[in-house]
């Protein structure tokens, strides 16, 4: 439910807990955790031929329609635990023969790769659900190294145009 595929858009408004060996949503962290990000073209056409796919499944299964409208559920369509979700893309990476790598590091390499492209910190912060943006930059800004040559050279342009 908190994907909007005619806009495009996920709303980050709940997370999943694990209590008393039963699921429930909790709100995020912090209420800059609360947004609503951009979703990749390609992403959203995935999302939906998935959802397209999951609703004839259910219906075959005679389920109807979920309650909760969860992306990701169990062949039953309950409700995936965590922890099932972290173990089972550890699986899939080893399959892949790729080192180890952490579902967490799916974010942090996402942040990664938008800072490199460029986009702006405050896009990215935004985006991470970091209350400031220089959450991220202490965070990040390791990658941002070896700009100090193309700050000189802007500098030198604008030095240039200005003693013309």
């Amino acid at each position: 439910a908190d994907i909007n595929l005619a806009e495009g858009t996920l709303q980050v408004a709940r997370s999943v807990e694990e209590v008393d060996g039963g699921f429930r949503f909790k709100s995020p962290k912090t209420e800059r955790s609360r947004r609503t990000i951009k979703l990749p073209g390609s992403l959203v056409e995935k999302l939906g031929r998935h959802r397209k796919e999951q609703s004839a499944m259910r219906l075959r299964l005679g389920l109807g329609k979920d309650a909760d409208d969860l992306v990701f559920t169990t062949d039953l369509g309950a409700m995936l635990s965590p922890n099932y979700v972290t173990e089972s893309f550890a699986r899939e990476v080893k399959r892949a023969g790729l080192r180890s790598v952490r579902f967490h590091a799916l974010r942090h390499s996402h942040l990664s790769m938008l800072l490199r492209s460029g986009v702006p910190v405050h896009a990215v912060a935004a985006r991470a659900g970091h209350a400031r943006a220089s959450t991220t930059l202490d965070s990040y800004s390791h990658l941002l190294g070896g700009e100090d040559g193309r700050a000189a050279g802007v500098a030198d342009e604008i030095l240039r145009r200005t003693l013309r």
